[in-house]
Parts: structure tokens; sequence; C-alpha cells
């Protein structure tokens, strides 16, 4: 009884819902990110290796940044 079947947590508009860096998915992209004290205005990639995460996107500027590398337990929310 310790390990339930394995279901989604979604969001409003059907995405899973992100707590950390590690939870974003491909699904995010084009999406408002913040991260930290960042916010990305519209998430552009996401490159994924075994314990870290590279984001890139376009911050509130409309410069084109990068944060990496990034632990998965980054905490990170996907903005309306």
């Amino acid at each position: 009884c310790e390990l339930l079947p394995l279901t989604p947590v979604l969001d409003a508009d059907g995405l899973p819902v992100v707590t950390t860096v590690g939870d974003l998915t491909a699904r995010h992209i084009g999406r408002r990110v913040r991260v930290g004290d960042f916010t990305f205005a519209t998430l552009g990639r996401i490159l994924a290796a075994r314990t870290f995460v590279t984001l890139r996107g376009f911050d509130t500027d409309g410069q084109w940044k990068f944060l990496e590398p990034l632990p998965l337990d980054i905490p990170c929310e996907v903005l309306p």
C-alpha cells in the first residue's frame, strides 16, 4: 500500500503541476516561468541531463537568456 499507482497531477490547463525545474516538460515551452528571482517571459528550451537542467528563453526585457546548470530540485513555477 506504500506505493500507489503513479498518476500525474495536472493544473487547470491540463499541464503537469510544476514546483521545481525538474518538473518542467516540453509542454511548458512558450510559457512564462519563474525560477527563483528570475522570470522568463517565454521559455524557449529545456535541456536535461541526469541531475541538471539548462533553461533558455526570453527574459522580461526581450533578451535571450539562459540559466545553467540548475539542480533538478530548484524551486520553479509556471506563471499565467
